[in-house]
Formats: C-alpha cells, structure tokens, sequence
C-alpha cells in the first residue's frame, strides 16, 4: 500500500501539467508556472529550495550541488531494496526546521501549457511520465526503485543540470522524508564511531576485529574474507554476545542485551572504498538484528518503531564500533 502512494506521488508531481527546438521547453514552461504559483501566493520557493539544495550537501545526501551528484543519488535510491535514503545525523531534523516544503513540481495553469503537442511529446518529461504510466499498467505493486530506473535510463547527468529536474528531485525526496514515506538511515561515513576517550576495554571475548591492511586486503578474526561475507559473519558473533538485562540499562526483566564490539583498524593507505565498504557491511549487521528484536518485541520491522521503542532497541543492540 505504502508503494502505491509513493507511486502516487510519482505520477502526480510528474503528470500534474499535461502536456523542439529546445529540449526543455516543456521543463521550463512547467518550472515558470512553479514559480508564478507560489509567487502569488508570497511564498520564495526559490529561496527554499536552495535551503533544502543546503541541506541535503550539509548532511551528504548529496555530494555537491552539481548534475553528476544529483544522478548519483537517485542511482543510489533506485538500487536501494528497501528505499532507504542515506543522510548524516540530524538530515530530518534538519528538514523539520523548515515551515514549507512544496510537493513537487505542480503546475495547473493552462497559461503556461506547451502550444505544441509535437513540442510536449519530444520532452524528456513526456518520456518519462509514459514509462511510468506503462510500467504501472503492466505491475500493479510496482516498487519505487523500478521507476527510478526506468527513468535513469533516459535522463542523462546533462539533463540534470536544468533546474527542473533538480528541483524536482530536491522537493519530491525532501516532502516524501518529512511525510515519512522515505526512510533515512546514517550513511556509513557518519557511523556513530565510539570517541577515543569513551572507548570500551577491549578483550577477546567480546571483541570481533577487523583489519583492513594498505592493500585492501580484508581480514576477519585473523582470517582473510570477502567484503560480502562480513554482515552474516558479524551478525552471527554478536548474537553470541548476548547477556542477560542489568538494571542500569533500563530494560525490562528477561530482555537480553548485545554486549559484543567490533573493532576497526585500518593501515596508512588503506583504501577508502574498501573502508566504506567494510563499515556499510557491520551496519548492516547491526541492522539486521535490531529488525529481529523489533519483530520479536514490538511484531513490527525496526524501521515502523516509533521513538520509544527505537530507543528501547537501540538500548539492547547497541552500536559499538571501535576504530583504531
């Protein structure tokens, strides 16, 4: 149900003006009425959605302003299979602050509709909007990654350097995260690393370690292993660090709590990739068992947790990662 709203959404923002020589004339007819609605209505929503442009770079939802880092998000959402955007902390927070986010790009006024049907047809949007409309024809729960997909195979990084697909893309995620319809999660550079001086003892018992050496060798326990075999790897071993509640963690009798820690060490010149990489596959771990508590606790995913039983997951899996 939650995909066919999403997929709503998609076909409202993208359809709601109907419809060269210019290949965007559509696109710029369509952002001029954008700007003349909300100028009637005193609202700068050129200057919001810079604010939210701001915003977005801040908390590394996008690298930069530039068309590349606009493409490279919407490949990221489109190969995310739980349509998950990542931010830095404080990304929704961030966004609450602001009073207005329009929804999309809408246009209702026939004042600034293509004359020509040849000129409508030719536009990218045009294209796009088709694609949506066959491929909901043919899946009926369709995903909102395949959307995406289909329409990054027609848009080209040049495509987005026209502001239109650039505020389209800014205000579609930003309304759908604040009306919660798009869920974020830390990136894997903004992993809530343990600071030097709140480190815990390390010891073998409860400790899982992780060395990525200068040649982007990693190894395990000791052990050399894939990248892609470390979430079960880690998941498996802080399961078995399970202990039973203690008082001072505020849990309720009978809850077990994950004590178990992994421990990161990286070589001078270890590659950066690599490091994402490895950190992208503990936090999935990390996830994956917190889910599994959520479900068994609460019968809900972690992700549909509201703040209090958040918190109370948070508190039995803990996120204990020490770099070195």
């Amino acid at each position: 149900m939650k995909n066919l709203w999403i997929v709503g959404l998609f076909l409202c923002f993208l359809s709601s003006c109907s419809t060269a020589q210019d290949p965007y004339v559509v696109e710029q007819k369509m952002l001029d009425c954008f700007y003349h609605t909300h100028t009637k209505h005193d609202i700068k929503v050129k200057q919001i959605i810079q604010q939210i442009e701001g915003i977005f770079v801040r908390y590394q939802v996008l690298k930069n302003s530039s068309a590349k880092s606009y493409q490279a998000l919407l490949q990221q959402l489109s190969k995310s299979e739980d349509f998950i955007l990542k931010a830095a902390p404080g990304f929704n927070k961030a966004l609450d602050s602001l009073k207005y986010i329009p929804n999309g790009i809408r246009c209702r006024d026939s004042a600034f509709a293509p004359k020509d049907s040849l000129e409508a047809i030719s536009s990218k949007f045009y294209q796009i909007n088709r694609s949506f409309s066959e491929t909901i024809d043919t899946i009926q729960d369709v995903h909102p990654s395949l959307l995406l997909t289909n329409s990054l195979n027609i848009l080209t990084s040049k495509d987005f350097e026209h502001p239109f697909y650039k505020t389209l893309t800014l205000s579609l995620i930003a309304s759908m995260v604040k009306h919660k319809t798009l869920s974020t999660s830390n990136t894997v550079d903004n992993l809530p690393i343990l600071p030097p001086h709140s480190k815990p003892n390390l010891n073998e018992h409860n400790v899982f370690s992780i060395l990525i050496n200068k040649k982007g060798d990693v190894l395990a326990q000791r052990e050399p292993v894939k990248v892609n075999q470390l979430t079960a790897m880690v998941a498996k071993f802080l399961l078995q660090t399970q202990s039973e509640y203690k008082a001072k963690a505020g849990l309720a009798k009978g809850h077990q709590v994950i004590e178990g820690i992994i421990s990161m060490r990286t070589q001078k010149g270890t590659p950066y990739k690599t490091y994402v990489l490895v950190l992208d596959q503990v936090h999935a771990a990390y996830n994956q068992i917190r889910d599994r508590y959520a479900r068994k606790i609460f019968s809900k995913k972690y992700q549909n947790l509201n703040k209090s039983q958040t918190d109370l997951i948070r508190k039995i899996v803990p996120l204990n990662i020490s770099e070195q």
